[in-house]
């Protein structure tokens, strides 16, 4: 599948009547406007003919090919069934000063051996155990309370941009759940999402605040989240829109709908709810994903609890004696 003067990578995840999964790279990025004008129609209209068994993720230039076109050249010409864990620490300890890089080859590395062991092209998976580099990064930046009650003022109950807030926000899902969600998803109160990148289902009670936003919105259509055009968001397509109205409200770059994920996760957190919990909310399948909001709550609840001890002891010297105990004493 490829056009003119663009490359394009793809994968079978099975036969015709199951989902097949395309990665599609033009030759230019989203800010060319054949991105919206021809590339966009044409990947909905593909997946619309194929009725769902085919969908497509667009990527921008520059996006695929630096990180996989560098590795084809430097080992396209190795057999996968002679790569030993030896070769692969190799690879990816070459990249040693640019973690971010080593740990993408590692996972391009990973899936493709796992597909060999599928394949029955070999026996192992000679990188099963090695783990990826520490970059000192904790990913999205999470999203504040003043970040997002600042993008609250920009954007009443009744725009697009706070209903998708609020469906970020309020459900703690990730972006490709949250273009598909609609009202076929809700019952009696109650959310529930087939989670399409782990197929985990989540039930969440809807929050007042989303039921404002989405009470506000049209009853015409099915799903929640439109385009302009009145046809559901892709998730890049989604992303792409939505940090345009992180823009409108003057907030600063960098802050993403998954950020906001990770907002609901440490309000959940902060609430006290235990990573069971949270976990039954986000979808997580891995506690020590969830762990890391649990245990900065427990810190800042502990510190406020430990000052407060001290303010406390403070005042009542106060109040018996009239002078309140230097720092150095109490």
């Amino acid at each position: 599948m490829a056009l003119s003067g663009s490359i394009a990578l793809a994968q079978a995840d099975g036969p015709p009547d199951k989902v097949t999964k395309w990665v599609f790279q033009p030759a230019f990025d989203q800010t060319d406007a054949g991105w919206d004008n021809g590339v966009i129609p044409w990947v909905k209209a593909v997946e619309e003919a194929t009725q769902g068994t085919v969908l497509i993720r667009v990527e921008p230039a520059g996006a695929l090919t630096s990180g996989s076109e560098a590795f084809r050249e430097q080992h396209g010409h190795r057999l996968v069934r002679d790569l030993q864990r030896e070769h692969v620490k190799a690879i990816v300890a070459k990249l040693a000063d640019r973690p971010a890089a080593s740990n993408n080859w590692l996972k391009a590395i990973k899936i493709l051996l796992r597909h060999a062991v599928e394949m029955g092209i070999r026996r192992d998976d000679p990188t099963a155990g090695l783990r990826k580099m520490r970059t000192g990064s904790t990913g999205f930046r999470t999203w504040t309370e003043a970040e997002i009650e600042r993008f609250y003022e920009a954007h009443p109950v009744g725009s697009r941009a706070r209903l998708a807030l609020d469906l970020l926000l309020h459900t703690g899902q990730r972006r490709a759940d949250v273009v598909r969600i609609g009202r076929q998803n809700v019952r009696a109160g109650v959310l529930t999402n087939t989670q399409q990148k782990t197929g985990t289902e989540v039930c969440i009670p809807l929050h007042p605040d989303l039921v404002a936003s989405l009470d506000a919105l049209p009853k015409k259509n099915m799903t929640f989240l439109l385009t302009e055009y009145g046809k559901p968001f892709t998730p890049d397509g989604f992303g792409n829109w939505f940090r345009d109205r992180v823009v409108e409200a003057k907030l600063p770059k960098g802050l993403s709908p998954h950020g906001l994920r990770k907002a609901a996760c440490r309000r959940l957190a902060e609430a006290g709810c235990s990573a069971n919990q949270i976990m039954a909310i986000s979808g997580h399948r891995n506690l020590k994903e969830v762990t890391r909001y649990t245990d900065a709550a427990s810190r800042s609840a502990l510190a406020r609890s430990a000052m407060n001890t001290v303010w406390n002891l403070a005042e009542g010297t106060e109040t018996r004696t009239g002078i309140v105990k230097p720092a150095s004493q109490v």
